[in-house]
This record gives structure tokens, C-alpha cells and sequence, in this order.
């Protein structure tokens, strides 16, 4: 039965019901018993009208129903499952470390060892931190939990930036969005749960911006060349992240 056909079936068996209960109550109010009985079984036919239009209807309307919550898990799974595809992931991961190859710093041209921007699986410590390649000789430390990263070097853990939420960058700067607000220590230290910097990778020292506009104003003033527009770190660091895929 087409949706049309439903509709149409509680509107006629409404209007008929109403009027066959009319007529039943006339006639026996008329002592018309026969009439009365006549119009008590068209009623009962109205009646069966609507209760067939109802229960085609919540047929209907659940299996739709259904049909969305499937529709929409399958979509969700396609997402999380390409992006936890290993391939998916490891072309992700090459396209970031293609980008930060191309914005190698020249004093460290002739020093970024050859492993360090090899394409490789990532690895999360025992404290589900993932540390991904950054412009030699700084990694990201990224949390898949709060979805921000520290800015360490090769060869320690102190984070020269915390609670990295997005970033761009050139050979020279980085401009960066960071988010404290998951980050008890820090607003304990008296930070705001957003902060704009403007951090120099040569010399490791950072301005801060009390919005994006100034960030920018002061990024075209000192040169930085990079991408006006800051990427979210989990978008940028996809290929390391595994997405969970729920039931």
C-alpha cells in the first residue's frame, strides 16, 4: 500500500466513522433498529478502514525509521573504516610528511637523519600518546583524547607549546591555536583556555596574540609566507589516529 493510499484510508474511514456513528445513534434514538444496524455495521467497516490505515502507517514510518539509523551507521562506518584503513592512513601520513618536507629549515638541511620522515605505522607510548614527525628537529606529541599535541624536540619531552589544537607553518614560523581548556595545569597557571602564538622555529621563542586577526597581522609583519587558514592537528595527523568505529 503506497503512502497516498494510506493517508487517503484514515481520512475516508475517519469521515466515516464520525457518520456512520452519527446515523447509528439517529436511528435508535428513531427506534429505526434495522437502519440502526445497517450504519452499526458500516461503522464497524469505517473502523476496520482506520485501524488497517494506522498499522500500515507505523509500519511505514518504522521501517524508515530503521532504514535512516542503518543508513546512518553504515555511513559512519564507511568514514571511520577508510580512515583506519591501513592504506587510507599511510597515504595521510604522507601527504604531512611531503608538507613538511618542503618547509625544511636551512640549518638543518644537512642534519635531519634519514629516518625522520619515513613513512611508519604509529605507535602510542603507555600513556596513549602518538608522536609524529614536525619540521626537524621538533615532534608533535599528540593526545587522540583531547585532540592536541606538544611541541617537543627530538631529543627531549619539555614542550616548548602545550595543548596544540591547530597549526600552520613555514620554513621559519609557525602560527598556532591552542586550546587549554582541557588542560587543568594549565589554567591552575593562570592561562586562557584559548591562546594564538606566533612561535619562531629557529630561535624557539613565541609572541601571543589575544585573537586570530592580531595573529595574522603579526605573521605578514615579521614574513611568514605559510597558509592563512590553520589546520586542526587531528585533521592534519589523521593518518596516525585510530578512529573508533562504533556498533
Amino acid at each position: 500500500m503506497t503512502f497516498a493510499l494510506i493517508i487517503a484510508g484514515l481520512v475516508f474511514g475517519g469521515i466515516m466513522t464520525i457518520v456512520t456513528i452519527v446515523f447509528t445513534i439517529i436511528n435508535l434514538a428513531n427506534s429505526r433498529t434495522n437502519k440502526a444496524l445497517g450504519w452499526g455495521a458500516g461503522f464497524l467497516v469505517s473502523l476496520a478502514v482506520v485501524l488497517i490505515s494506522v498499522f500500515q502507517l507505523v509500519t511505514r514510518v518504522t521501517e524508515k525509521v530503521k532504514n535512516g539509523i542503518d543508513w546512518a551507521k553504515e555511513q559512519g562506518s564507511t568514514q571511520y573504516g577508510n580512515y583506519n584503513d591501513d592504506e587510507t592512513r599511510k597515504a595521510e601520513r604522507q601527504e604531512w610528511l611531503d608538507s613538511l618536507q618542503l618547509h625544511n629549515m636551512v640549518k638543518y638541511e644537512d642534519k635531519v637523519p634519514a629516518d625522520f620522515y619515513i613513512n611508519k605505522p604509529p605507535v602510542k607510548d603507555s600513556n596513549g600518546i602518538t608522536t609524529i614527525p614536525f619540521l626537524y628537529p621538533y615532534l608533535i606529541r599528540f593526545n587522540d583524547v583531547t585532540n592536541t599535541g606538544d611541541l617537543v624536540m627530538e631529543d627531549g619531552d619539555s614542550a616548548f607549546v602545550s595543548n596544540i589544537s591547530q597549526i600552520a607553518f613555514d620554513q621559519n614560523f609557525a602560527i598556532i591555536k591552542v586550546d587549554n581548556s582541557q588542560s587543568p595545569q594549565a589554567l591552575k597557571e593562570g592561562k586562557t583556555e584559548t591562546e594564538y602564538l606566533l612561535y619562531d622555529l629557529r630561535t624557539r621563542n613565541y609572541e601571543s596574540m589575544p585573537n586570530n586577526e592580531k595573529l595574522m597581522d603579526m605573521a605578514d609583519r615579521i614574513g611568514y609566507t605559510g597558509p592563512k587558514q590553520m589546520q586542526y592537528l587531528s585533521d592534519a595527523c589523521r593518518g596516525w589516529i585510530d578512529y573508533t568505529v562504533y556498533d
